[in-house]
């Protein structure tokens, strides 16, 4: 026995919605099946979700290459302070 699985069309619009998950590798099932027969024949989408693949692949290198020591986001945050102490616009505490 045979299974044809029939995927409906997937308008460029629709793939807009799902081109930065599609890029992220975050979009599964039906609807990557559906985005990818898109891609298949659509240049302009093919771009724009080559795009987003390269601006993911660029905020990734951003990432430090390992874990900030512990305590490091208690240490930031004290230094801080609490919150309401922001700084004005004059560069002088209110």
């Amino acid at each position: 026995m045979r299974v044809v699985i029939v995927l409906d069309e997937m308008s460029c619009g629709e793939l807009g919605d799902v081109a930065a998950e599609l890029a992220l590798g975050a979009l599964t099932g039906r609807e990557r099946g559906r985005a990818l027969v898109h891609l298949d024949w659509c240049l302009a989408c093919q771009e724009r979700v080559r795009k987003l693949t390269v601006a993911g692949e660029d905020l990734l290198g951003l990432l430090p290459g390992q874990d900030p020591p512990p305590g490091f986001e208690i240490r930031v945050l004290a230094r801080m302070g609490p919150p309401g102490d922001e700084v004005s616009g004059t560069g002088k505490a209110p």
